[in-house]
């Protein structure tokens, strides 16, 4: 509840509009093109290691800690691992905390926060949504998006259930070996 202005550290919050909450196709580094000295390196989704003020460990995937931790809610994702790059669907907001955070947080924050929240479920109401999309890429394959979600009272204005499930895939253009498109890469959450 504390104004972004008033508050003792940098932080900075992306909110996502309703309008854009169902596109699979948003994800870390979308939300990250957003906020200033957060960077990403590595070889692609999934596999990318996370950078904030220029705190990094390596670009590389390995045994190192990560100087970024990765919340999704109230739960750490991460500690030696790339970014899971979690997509943002159904996603109210992306917080990011600049600078070390290990009082709060313990070890491997050394760089900062990377936080997910959530749209909470709503026990007033029913409801159901659904996005999808799709590309076609020149000299490439075919790719697309799903997402959907439903929101289901359990319990009237006491309870409810809120699921959301998504699935991506992102067209290659790469032919190596004899197999064509070879750097298609396929996201499900």
């Amino acid at each position: 509840p504390q104004p972004l202005a008033d508050a003792a550290a940098a932080v900075s919050v992306v909110a996502l509009p309703d309008s854009a909450d169902s596109d699979p196709g948003q994800d870390s580094a979308w939300a990250i093109a957003r906020v200033d000295g957060v960077a990403l390196a590595g070889p692609g989704a999934g596999r990318n290691r996370m950078f904030l003020r220029g705190v990094a460990d390596s670009p590389f995937n390995g045994d190192s800690q990560s100087t970024v931790a990765v919340i999704l809610d109230e739960s750490r994702l991460t500690y030696s691992a790339p970014d899971p790059d979690i997509r943002l669907v159904d996603v109210d907001r992306v917080e990011v905390l600049k600078g070390p955070q290990g009082a709060l947080y313990g070890t491997g924050a050394l760089g900062g926060i990377y936080r997910i929240v959530t749209r909470r479920p709503d026990a007033s109401r029913t409801a159901f949504e659904v996005g999808a999309g799709g590309e076609l890429l020149a000299s490439g394959d075919l790719g697309g998006s799903i997402s959907a979600m439903a929101n289901l009272p359990l319990a009237r204005d006491v309870a409810a259930l809120r699921l959301v499930a998504y699935g991506a895939k992102d067209p290659g253009w790469v032919d190596t070996g004899g197999v064509a498109d070879s750097n298609t890469s396929t996201v499900v959450g």
